[in-house]
């Protein structure tokens, strides 16, 4: 598990929002383990560290 921090506007967005999070992947909120002022964030695609030229 990893803590982190996200604008307070996030909370108000809908269930289904995606997120892209530093670089990292494409998030989205826990549906089941998210509750009001603490927010579970799923990550639903990684992003490839690096590329080749």
């Amino acid at each position: 598990m990893k803590r982190g921090f996200v604008e307070p506007s996030v909370a108000q967005d809908p269930e289904d929002t995606r997120y892209q999070l530093e670089r990292l992947g494409y998030f989205w909120r826990d549906p089941v383990d998210s509750r009001p002022g603490a927010l579970v964030m799923n990550r639903i695609v990684p992003l490839k560290e690096g590329y080749r030229v």
